[in-house]
């Protein structure tokens, strides 16, 4: 059977699920189509870069320019249909993304997928039926979201979806997944559910992600001494051939459809007296990749800086790194509610929100295995790790927690208040902070260019794995509820510290930035205005500030820089 061409196969398969749910099905009454719910949306964002941000020298440098940062134009259609006891839902977004993509070669510009890309995302693809086989058993079928944390939208108990980080201003959206779930309320205040996912969605991670395999000093350890042996042994290398690191490529190793992947969770959670409370369990992967092999290549080729011709370089010492996501298991603990509060300033204040979600994470063991391969009068092989040879971990199996305490209220039925503390950011994982003291390498560097002692000649940025934010958030209306002002501010309250020799002691000596010094300062502000000018219309400007230095947590070129943004959307 001839198939159809990719990009009309996909047009002529949402008309049809357009026409089938719109006009109905043989055999379907007229009066059940009323049952048919058709809403979305039309939106257009621009989004401007301020200033060009990069990392790496010369040889390894990665960048984003200034300028147009997004162009992109979506349209959402959402549709569905409920016939008795089952429904049908259909959540889809058509983006075209208004910048060339690959349009390098003569022949791309006859490509229209180049010429004017565009791409299609299900959001929901689903079928669910109430009361299956019993009173009170639900289930549901196919590409869905499932949510079951509390926090406002950093939730470390949602691991069920991956990740969605393409847009920086979607903090916490997830990408679907086909997966089957069932929902159980033997009593209205009781609710079971079970959800299993046959196959697994890495993270998708944002468009700046790259720039991070500049930083080839940020080597992934929590082996102190391990690190600063590497660092100081590259050291040596540059100064005796000229060769410098370099990450070449990043490859992700997806786990495959064995059923020993397959991913499951349970929950039981009841309401009482407007107060909330659930726990669950999670099997499955971190979204996140880490590294589980390198291998890297010794490879000449005199390179100079284009800048300054006089600064030359060898060669390369060329580096593949493998990437994987390890296995976990998550204890989940929601409690969210509302309470009374200032009751003797007036009789019906607004309730004052509250929310805590903590999660108990088990990994597995995530070792390293670093290799080398003979070249440019370099031997090959494993390296030599020491101790008993094994290959060290960058993650151990001991558990650690992450959690989101927030509190919210309402002042004068006008002005919304959010304060949140965030114990571990969605790419942190590992045991590493108050509980457990393991630090993180940001930045390396060696003081003395000759020197070959790890302990005396390596200089270190580091900082706990797992960190503690403070988010706080503001949303105010005006003019008859038209005009929506919101501010919000992620600040990271993790020290960070310098690591040095100190000839005067004798012994390395810890220097720390405090989070509220110029040196360790780190921020993300977002403000932005929304006016709703009627019929569904939304007109919004705003900015994300991505604040610190570059070794910070927001001030890292991965992160993305900031950006100045304008939206349109209608909403039907």
């Amino acid at each position: 059977m001839r198939r159809l061409p990719a990009r009309r196969g996909w047009r002529l398969a949402a008309a049809a699920v357009i026409w089938a749910m719109c006009t109905g099905t043989p055999g379907v009454a007229g009066a059940e189509n009323e049952h048919v719910q058709i809403s979305g949306r039309v939106q257009s964002d621009l989004r401007l870069r301020p200033r060009s941000i990069g990392d790496g020298a010369f040889y390894n440098r990665r960048s984003l320019p200034a300028g147009i940062a997004r162009n992109r134009n979506l349209f959402k259609l959402r549709l569905a249909s409920e016939v008795a006891d089952v429904a049908a839902i259909v959540d889809i977004d058509f983006v075209w993304l208004g910048m060339l993509k690959n349009v390098a070669t003569f022949n791309d510009l006859t490509l229209r997928d180049h010429v004017d890309p565009y791409f299609l995302r299900a959001n929901a693809a689903y079928v669910q039926v109430h009361d299956f086989l019993a009173t009170g058993l639900d289930l549901r079928l196919g590409q869905q979201l499932v949510n079951w944390g509390k926090g406002d939208q950093f939730n470390p108990t949602n691991n069920i979806n991956a990740n969605d980080f393409s847009d920086p201003l979607q903090f916490g959206q997830q990408v679907a997944n086909a997966m089957l779930r069932v929902d159980y309320s033997p009593q209205g205040t009781w609710t079971l559910s079970g959800v299993l996912v046959p196959t697994f969605n890495p993270a998708v991670l944002p468009f700046s992600a790259p720039l991070a395999l500049s930083n080839t000093s940020r080597i992934p350890l929590p082996d102190a001494a391990l690190r600063r042996r590497i660092v100081a042994q590259q050291n040596a290398v540059q100064n005796a051939t000229g060769l410098y690191p370099r990450i070449d490529q990043a490859t992700p190793v997806l786990p495959g459809p064995a059923l020993s992947d397959v991913q499951f969770a349970l929950r039981a959670a009841f309401s009482l007296y407007r107060q909330d409370a659930a726990l669950s369990y999670y099997r499955g992967r971190s979204d996140m990749p880490l590294p589980r092999r390198e291998v890297t290549t010794p490879t000449l080729g005199r390179r100079c800086d284009p800048q300054d011709p006089t600064r030359c370089i060898n060669g390369t010492l060329e580096t593949n790194v493998e990437l994987h996501y390890p296995r976990m298991q998550v204890v989940g603990i929601n409690v969210a509610g509302e309470v009374p509060l200032l009751g003797f300033l007036k009789e019906e204040p607004p309730p004052f929100g509250y929310h805590v979600e903590l999660a108990l994470i088990s990994p597995a063991r995530a070792p390293l295995q670093i290799f080398q391969n003979a070249g440019a009068g370099l031997p090959g092989g494993e390296y030599a790790y020491g101790g008993s040879g094994a290959p060290p971990s960058l993650v151990d199996e001991r558990a650690f927690l992450k959690w989101n305490i927030g509190l919210d209220y309402t002042v004068l039925h006008r002005f919304y208040l959010n304060v949140q503390w965030l114990h571990g950011f969605f790419d942190e994982f590992g045991a590493g902070d108050f509980l457990h003291r393991v630090n993180v390498p940001i930045r390396s560097s060696v003081a003395n260019p000759g020197c070959d002692d790890p302990d005396r000649c390596v200089n270190e940025l580091v900082r706990s794995r797992l960190g503690d934010y403070l988010v706080f958030g503001t949303e105010s209306k005006w003019f008859a509820d038209a005009l929506l002002a919101r501010f919000f501010v992620i600040y990271d309250l993790t020290p960070i510290i310098y690591q040095s020799y100190s000839a005067r002691s004798g012994r390395r000596v810890d220097t720390p930035y405090s989070p509220f010094s110029a040196r360790g300062a780190s921020a993300v502000l977002f403000p932005e205005l929304t006016y709703n000018v009627g019929g569904g219309l939304d007109l919004s400007l705003g900015a994300l500030v991505n604040l610190g230095h570059s070794y910070t947590k927001f001030g890292d070129p991965a992160v993305g820089g900031s950006e100045i943004w304008t939206r349109a959307r209608y909403s039907y």
